[in-house]
């Protein structure tokens, strides 16, 4: 029983029996049409209960069974067909298959069609056609359709059609290809985030590199930095030490002036020191109060003389407001610190020029020197911690003051930028709101240079 049912829903066994049906009839007919004394009584008797067994078999398929004639017309359809599409044998009789199709898919036409029959000359085809149909009820369904051609005894060639309702597997192959173009999608997705973060790892390490190579050369010459002062203490102690009963009042002093200068430098590298470790740890402070700008600019401008009595430094901060709410120690760092650089990198220049004016909420503080200027190459990284240009060559530095000031700056809600020419000079210039907000410990990012005008 399992055999036959399975045989009821094989396309091409009932495609072989359909063929069959259609050949005993063709047989039969022509059986009909013979002298008697050509068929006996026996084989018309057997041949109708071949046709009976076949007719069962054809009737009882679960697919449906459509045969046409070669100019596409249906002559006959099983009951089958009739559940798949709705209608009624009657209804189905004498029609165009193209007539049960949605129009989007009338793409051949009648003449096609009859072409299309024409060519069917053997058996049953190894393809088959998927297209889709709809039911009298004017739901659509998906049609698998299966080809193949009989030819009767009087030679007239019918086309037999294998129909099998497969919307339930085209919504599933539909939702599966869906499904893999999604993973696909996902795939793609993924992939281009593994190989961004894979090109952002890379940036990662390379700048982790530079940092590390910037961070040896940074100890380095803070240590060669810090024993420079140390030598002067030390030398000044051991003179005074050793001759101190001999000395003149005047020489004590002198002696005593370098230690200072000494230790003050010492100081400001300490400072730095402490600076960059703040940013290291991503978090600076501010604590602003009512000063008095005038007199902070004028005692780093008086302190920087001290250091460099080579270089003369002219004020002109009249324009200043007579207080500004900021933190005091940060705002003559980063003076002291410019102020500095200005000596430092104007090594043929004696003139420092510090100017200070209002500007709306803003207060404006301008250091210019007529030394060796920023090369061009080099501006845009002048503001990177470490980083020492290349007009920097032979003079001591440490790397992290400008990084720093910058920081400091814009800790206040304020800005630091520059204006250099090779070979002219350089203006640096610190904007600081009138009144500055303390500090909400938040981190704090480097910041790219910020060009402006001198």
């Amino acid at each position: 029983m399992f055999a036959v049912v399975t045989a009821l829903t094989d396309p091409h066994f009932l495609a072989g029996i359909a063929i069959g049906a259609a050949t005993s009839l063709g047989l039969f007919w022509s059986i009909g049409q013979w002298p008697r004394s050509r068929a006996s009584h026996e084989d018309v008797i057997a041949l109708r209960k071949q046709l009976a067994v076949l007719e069962m078999i054809v009737r009882n398929a679960n697919d449906g069974i459509v045969v046409q004639s070669i100019d596409a017309r249906i002559e006959w359809s099983n009951p089958a067909y009739s559940r798949i599409s709705g209608f009624g044998e009657d209804e189905i009789r004498g029609r165009k298959p193209q007539e049960f199709m949605l129009p989007d898919d009338l793409k051949p036409c009648d003449a096609d069609i009859e072409a299309f029959c024409y060519d069917i000359t053997s058996g049953i085809l190894d393809s088959y056609e998927v297209v889709r149909n709809v039911r009298k009820s004017g739901e659509e369904f998906w049609n698998q359709l299966s080809f193949a051609t009989v030819e009767t005894n009087d030679g007239d060639v019918k086309v037999i059609v294998i129909c099998r309702d497969v919307t339930e597997e085209q919504t599933m192959l539909a939702e599966l290809k869906q499904h893999r173009d999604h993973l696909e999608d996902l795939v793609h997705e993924r992939t281009a985030l593994i190989e961004r973060q894979a090109r952002e790892l890379e940036q990662a390490l390379e700048q982790e590199k530079t940092l590390s190579a910037l961070q040896r050369s940074f100890v380095s010459m803070a240590s060669h930095e810090f024993r420079t002062p140390l030598a002067i203490i030390d030398g000044s102690a051991q003179r005074l030490q050793r001759r101190l009963a001999k000395m003149s009042p005047d020489d004590t002093a002198a002696c005593i002036k370098k230690m200072r200068i000494a230790v003050k430098r010492m100081m400001s590298l300490i400072e730095s020191t402490l600076g960059a470790a703040k940013m290291e740890a991503g978090k600076i402070r501010i604590s602003p109060k009512a000063i008095d700008i005038r007199a902070i600019v004028a005692d780093c401008c008086e302190q920087q003389e001290e250091l460099t009595p080579s270089h003369r430094i002219t004020s002109d901060d009249q324009g200043l407001p007579d207080s500004i709410v900021a933190d005091p120690s940060s705002v003559t760092q980063i003076l002291a610190n410019l102020l500095s650089n200005a000596a430092k990198y104007s090594p043929d220049a004696d003139l420092i020029s510090i100017r200070g004016w209002q500007d709306g909420d803003e207060v404006v503080v301008a250091v210019r020197d007529y030394g060796l200027g920023i090369d061009p190459d080099d501006q845009e990284k002048i503001f990177t911690r470490f980083f020492r240009a290349r007009t920097s060559v032979g003079i001591p530095g440490t790397g992290i003051g400008l990084n720093l000031s910058q920081m400091l700056a814009s800790e206040h809600g304020g800005s630091l930028g520059f204006d250099s020419i090779k070979g002219v000079g350089t203006t640096f210039t610190l904007r600081l709101p009138l009144k500055a907000k303390p500090s909400d410990g938040q981190d704090v990012t480097e910041r790219k240079a910020i060009m402006v005008p001198s």
